[in-house]
């Protein structure tokens, strides 16, 4: 899984994003054809919406009360092994775009997990952050505006510049520091 469900904000309504990682004798054909085939037969199975020319191909769905949003990357290798490290860096070469995105998800948030030095007060600022954004109607990838990346990253780069700052801090210096930030300046979690 990738995003906010493996961040730990298990919150009614929201998504999961996942993966599925194949070897290279399964392909982007099979996973939007075959498997699309499966999962329409399936009976807790609703709303079920293939697209495989976005610029991440997507499979999502109801699956009862949960939405899930399924990615395919497919890998040159003939098994993939349980083991496998999606965040070296090699696993890249030589993958077409849409592998190269879909791999991304998992990537970043465990990059997030990785470079925010007090976990806990991060989750609790990005719980915040979304919430603001959600009661503001400002939350949605797909029309424009803040969705799960982009609140992450933003948390992110907050908890970076105050390590030890409780939340109620961050959540004051989220918008102290972004109110004015210059766009298009990045946000940037590495050097």
């Amino acid at each position: 899984t990738s995003g906010s469900y493996r961040l730990g904000l298990n919150e009614v309504g929201m998504d999961i994003d996942t993966i599925c990682v194949a070897p290279k004798m399964v392909t982007r054909q099979d996973f939007f054809e075959t498997l699309k085939l499966i999962l329409e037969d399936h009976d807790s199975i609703e709303n079920l919406v293939a697209i495989s020319g976005a610029a991440v191909p997507i499979i999502t769905f109801d699956y009862g009360d949960v939405n899930i949003d399924l990615l395919f990357a497919q890998l040159p290798l003939e098994s993939v092994p349980d083991t496998i490290d999606l965040n070296n860096d090699t696993i890249l070469q030589g993958l077409d775009t849409g592998t190269q995105r879909s791999l991304n998800g998992p990537r970043v948030t465990n990059l997030i997990e990785h470079l925010v030095p007090n976990f806990s007060a991060f989750r609790q600022l990005l719980r915040c952050i979304r919430l603001w954004a959600k009661r503001r109607g400002i939350y949605s990838n797909k029309m424009g505006y803040l969705g799960g990346i982009n609140c992450n990253l933003l948390c992110a780069f907050i908890c970076q510049l105050y390590p030890k700052a409780a939340t109620s801090v961050l959540l004051e210096r989220f918008f102290f520091i972004l109110k004015d930030w210059r766009w298009p300046t990045p946000i940037m979690l590495t050097p």
